[in-house]
């Protein structure tokens, strides 16, 4: 394998560019930052005093290799958190003193920050400004680690703070995260980076029967993980669904009587802000208590919610026309046609909800056709028909 070096202009390559490609060259020097930076940690007395030469070496050389390593390549920054969290964990078992660890973790980025520095003024002294740009990028991951390692070491100590698990959480669902933040904030919750999770996003008061964080025994589906979030208006849940389909969360949430949305099933904890943002469209698309909306299965009402003026340009001659045809009658017009879709077409069951006969549910689709010129039997006639109830329903009718 080739030896790492930096490589580009120094009038195009970017901060972080600069920083995987030191980082790479930093990587394959380790042996000597690790001698380096094992003799700066002997300074500090309780690493002094607990540790051989040797076994501090090997402590140092490990840390190094994996905080370089996710520096060269950011798919490890969760890697680095992990390893943050155990070094708190195993400090605080053997009796560490917290501002020793805290203090070596520091005096390890500065000697990772001087070797990039080095190695950069080595192969590619041009770039040398180029990298100091990415300072903050550094101290940002050195940061972070360190926190993580600090909020372990209070867990093993039983100090841990409340709100840490609270504030992780908002981070990953704040669309401004980046990786450094997600994966530390992922690593925070015990969350792994690669999964299957939706978010649900509730317009009311939060739920008092779903469970703190841990197995959602209350709703009935073993093997799934909520993390919840209190919000100014109603809630929001971070669901590890497992080997669950969403349709259980979605079935057992109805019957709380409550409004909300639920995501597309994601992936990765990076999609998690995104996964709101759909959760929050789907929630605005529920009319009525006991509606919990699937993404998935209100694509056009979506798509409504997120362009309202749009779709109010667009179904308003249509919406006008209905409303002119039949002044009183149009609500109960729409309100039909909403309750058809809810009963897969079925004019009887239709008929059996709307408290009324199968062919008064007729007449009154015959009437919406002869009306808008609209015909629910053909599939493109249906989806504009679909597109101007969502539009009447989300932003003309009364609520």
């Amino acid at each position: 394998m080739p030896a790492a070096t930096i490589t580009g202009s120094p009038t195009t390559a970017s901060p972080a560019t600069t920083l995987r490609q030191a980082a790479a060259a930093l990587h394959e020097r380790i042996a000597p930052l690790t001698n380096r930076a094992t003799t700066t940690l002997g300074e500090i007395a309780d690493y002094t005093d607990a540790f051989s030469r040797s076994d501090l070496r090997d402590a140092v050389r490990t840390g190094l290799d994996i905080g370089v390593g996710s520096m060269a390549n950011p798919s490890l920054f969760a890697e680095s958190g992990e390893h943050a969290r155990s070094v708190g964990e195993l400090r605080a078992r053997e009796g560490f003193p917290l501002a020793a660890v805290a203090q070596a973790y520091r005096a390890g980025g500065q000697q990772i920050w001087l070797g990039l520095i080095e190695v950069t003024a080595e192969h590619a002294p041009a770039r040398t400004s180029t990298l100091t740009q990415a300072a903050g990028l550094v101290w940002r991951h050195v940061d972070r680690d360190r926190e993580l390692m600090t909020d372990a070491y209070r867990q093993a100590c039983g100090k841990a703070c409340a709100e840490a698990p609270r504030a992780a959480l908002r981070t990953l669902l704040w669309p401004g995260a980046d990786a450094i933040d997600i994966t530390g904030a992922a690593v925070r919750l015990g969350l792994p980076m690669r999964g299957r999770y939706v978010v649900v996003r509730f317009q009311q008061a939060p739920i008092d029967s779903v469970p703190q964080p841990g197995t959602a025994d209350h709703l009935d589906i073993p093997g799934t993980i909520i993390h919840r979030l209190a919000h100014s208006i109603g809630e929001i849940m971070v669901v590890e669904l497992g080997q669950r389909a969403p349709a259980e969360l979605a079935n057992r949430l109805r019957c709380k009587g409550i409004r909300g949305g639920i995501s597309s099933v994601r992936t990765s904890v990076a999609d998690l802000a995104c996964a709101l943002a759909e959760a929050d469209l789907a929630a605005a698309t529920c009319t009525r208590d006991g509606d919990i909306a699937h993404a998935t299965g209100r694509m056009a009402a979506i798509v409504v919610a997120a362009r309202p003026e749009l779709a109010t340009a667009l179904t308003d001659p249509l919406l006008r026309r209905v409303s002119s045809a039949e002044p009183s009658a149009a609500p109960q017009l729409w309100e039909t046609l909403a309750t058809w879709f809810d009963c897969e077409g079925n004019a009887a069951d239709t008929a059996e909800a709307l408290g009324c006969h199968r062919n008064t549910v007729t007449n009154r689709l015959r009437r919406l056709h002869e009306i808008t010129g609209l015909d629910p039997a053909y599939p493109r006639d249906l989806a504009n028909l679909a597109f101007a109830l969502y539009t009447y329903r989300l932003h003309v009718q009364p609520r």
